[in-house]
């Protein structure tokens, strides 16, 4: 992932500098999604769907996820492209 992180995708496990990160469920949909996007855009409407089973859920309910995951990954790793979706940062 770079800036001192790494997510193992197979064990769905979050690390900084070799530290473990604690992540929700939907925290670690969302991260292995970006992680298989490889740097490409990956739609709102695909997150929604992936993250919630494609159940109706309120807009605030991924940025909230999107936030919560931000946070702990200190803002350098997940870009939003506004209306358009979430791409994650290469290094």
């Amino acid at each position: 992932m770079g800036f001192g992180y790494y997510y193992d995708l197979e064990k769905e496990n979050l690390y900084f500098k070799k530290l473990p990160i604690k992540l929700s469920v939907k925290e670690k949909l969302l991260l292995t999604t970006l992680a298989k996007a490889d740097g490409q855009l990956v739609s709102l409407e695909k997150l929604e769907y992936i993250l919630w089973q494609g159940n109706p859920v309120s807009e605030s309910s991924l940025r909230t996820t999107v936030y919560r995951l931000r946070n702990k990954l200190e803002h350098k790793i997940i870009e939003t492209v506004l209306y358009f979706g979430i791409k994650p940062i290469k290094q």
